[in-house]
């Protein structure tokens, strides 16, 4: 979703670790945006993105019993994947409409026209 390696020795220091780097942008859905990878940006919705974020933050829970178990993420992520096949289906749909079949414009600005902004 990122884009980054787990460990950069190469980053400033406050970036070194992953987890460290993006917990605090994991907070909300706009947050989620600045740090997600361009090319990820272009291949699934902002929704999906931010649930992915939420579900990223919920395995990072210090006491073990609030994390989700392995059906449970399991589950969640085949909604996720459920709900990015809608975006998909609803972003052709909107190209063909507006282009022939191209798909058009930005993905953010069709994802926001199917409504899942």
């Amino acid at each position: 979703m990122i884009g980054r390696r787990c460990i950069e020795k190469n980053s400033p220091s406050n970036e070194q670790v992953l987890v460290d780097y993006a917990k605090p942008y994991l907070t909300s859905k706009r947050r989620v945006l600045h740090i997600i990878d361009q090319w990820t940006v272009s291949q699934y919705s902002s929704e999906v993105a931010a649930r992915a974020a939420v579900l990223a933050m919920k395995c990072f829970e210090r006491e073990p019993k609030c994390r989700p178990t392995a059906d449970e993420l399991v589950n969640l992520l085949e909604q996720l994947q459920e709900l990015q096949k809608g975006w998909d289906s609803c972003r052709k749909e909107t190209g063909r409409k507006h282009n022939g079949n191209k798909n058009v414009g930005n993905p953010r600005q069709v994802a926001s026209r199917c409504g899942s902004v």
